[in-house]
């Protein structure tokens, strides 16, 4: 449970990171094995399973990049190197690329509110973990669906980047607590990521946009 998680990762010597992960390890276990995400990961996965995961991140960054990109990070943090990569508009062309039902779906959605948050940390977190995901997708619908870097599956190379590796590892070095909020903005993120999937795998269910 993510209060226990918290309570763990408070501990005398924690990191930020081992905090973040101990609050969200339930809630990034359920956002994995969610079945919109399974289904792109299939080997047989086909333009509409695809299609309807970057339906879902793409709700999710319509209701978080505008806090994102303006986000005023820590000093240290910036000092890495680390610079947050706006998403939406590669999730917007990948759909164009598919040419699917589903991209025409309009978006954001506007049953689903984002709060604003005070701490950006924690959903930096899952926005940059979340990215690695692409390690296993982009190589398994490349060879189904011939989509790469170029065409259909710029988000699923955002691996690529160094981003994520900066970010981990300015957190490992960040005594948990001294960014107060990181761990709930994390389990925020993941929370509205959940509820973003749930959505399109419910359109996705029902066939709305997929005929």
């Amino acid at each position: 449970m993510p209060h226990a998680g918290r309570a763990l990762a408070s501990s005398e010597g924690a990191s930020a990171l081992t905090a973040l992960r101990a609050a969200t390890a339930s809630l990034h276990g359920a956002t994995e094995r969610h079945a919109l995400l399974q289904a792109a990961l299939e080997p047989k996965a086909g333009a509409a399973d695809l299609a309807w995961l970057y339906l879902a991140f793409r709700d999710f960054y319509a209701l978080v990049e505008p806090q994102l990109v303006t986000a005023d990070l820590p000093a240290s943090l910036t000092r890495t190197g680390y610079r947050y990569q706006p998403r939406l508009p590669l999730l917007e062309a990948d759909l164009r690329d598919l040419a699917h039902p589903a991209s025409l779906v309009p978006g954001p959605c506007e049953d689903i509110q984002a709060q604003t948050l005070i701490n950006p940390l924690g959903l930096l977190y899952v926005v940059e973990g979340s990215s690695q995901g692409g390690r296993l997708i982009a190589p398994r619908v490349r060879a189904s669906l011939g989509v790469d870097l170029a065409r259909g599956a710029r988000y699923l190379h955002l691996f690529e980047t160094a981003q994520w590796p900066l970010l981990r590892d300015w957190l490992s070095r960040e005594a948990a607590g001294v960014h107060n909020g990181t761990p709930d903005s994390g389990c925020w993120a993941f929370t509205l990521l959940h509820r973003v999937f749930d959505r399109a795998q419910a359109m996705k269910s029902a066939g709305d946009g997929s005929e």
